[in-house]
């Protein structure tokens, strides 16, 4: 029921704030997680900006659908990430505070690379992007 919450709470932010459907503008795809993993031949070498849990750790970089993805380790609902501090001016330790968080990311999808020993559904890689996920509360 918690993963059903989760899905149904990523799926309302995404497409309540204009993430559901690929929206293109500034040759940016704002696009959902689930677009890119269902048809990853659209985007490939496209640059991105998707939501999703982010995960930083030692061979296991990832954005995925859900937490609950992260906790149960579902590496086909996640992307992997090449994320560089210094291209994202972020400090590690700034970094490890957005651990298992919800992020906003944009980058370049690379649909051949499934990341470490290809347990990904493809990449986001040049990462110039990766911020906390926040709704504004009115």
């Amino acid at each position: 029921m918690q993963k059903l919450a989760g899905l149904a709470a990523l799926f309302l932010a995404t497409t309540c704030y204009g993430y559901g459907d690929a929206y293109r503008g500034d040759d940016l795809y704002r696009i959902s997680l689930i677009n890119l993993i269902a048809t990853p031949e659209k985007y490939h070498n496209k640059k991105v900006r998707v939501i999703g849990a982010g995960r930083l750790e030692f061979e296991g970089n990832a954005i995925c659908l859900s937490k609950d993805d992260i906790v149960h380790r579902i590496s086909n609902n996640c992307l992997w990430i090449s994320v560089d501090p210094e291209s994202i001016r972020a400090t590690q330790e700034k970094l490890e505070e957005l651990n298992g968080k919800y992020v906003l990311i944009e980058g370049v999808f690379n649909s051949e690379n499934t990341g470490h020993m290809g347990m990904n559904s493809g990449a986001i890689e040049s990462i110039n992007r990766y911020d906390l996920w926040e709704r504004s509360r009115p």
